[in-house]
């Protein structure tokens, strides 16, 4: 793994695996890279949050799901939001999805996960 000093906010390096949804992408190498340099205790992640997503994201097959690790976090990141005068965030998973969809097919409510800081997840930004 790189280390995070390597990254450029807004570039792809070689080999760097990203995360896109609709119009937003993220560099997740480079997000590992932050929680490898600054690590911090994860939480539970209600699985709710992301219902509404779920079938946006494409999937990759059965087997990817089936063999899931639902005991290593899912990687967030917060997306700000203002809405009606109100400013604030929201955390998004960048990866984990095939933990989620496991962990929705088997009823659970939460799932382990790790969040990147605001200033984080806009590092690891690409659009």
């Amino acid at each position: 793994m790189r280390a995070r000093s390597e990254f450029t906010q807004g570039f792809v390096g070689a080999g760097d695996e990203t995360f896109n949804f609709i119009a937003k992408c993220w560099n997740v190498s480079h997000a590992r890279a932050i929680l490898a340099e600054e690590p911090r205790d994860g939480g539970q992640y209600p699985l709710v949050n992301v219902r509404p997503f779920i079938g946006a994201i494409r999937d990759e097959g059965k087997e990817a799901i089936e063999t899931a690790d639902l005991d290593e976090p899912i990687l967030l990141v917060a997306v700000p939001f203002e809405e009606e005068g109100d400013k604030g965030h929201y955390l998004f998973p960048i990866d984990g999805w095939h933990r989620i969809k496991k962990a929705i097919g088997l009823g659970l409510k939460e799932i382990p996960g790790v969040a990147l800081t605001l200033e984080e997840s806009e590092e690891a930004t690409l659009l």
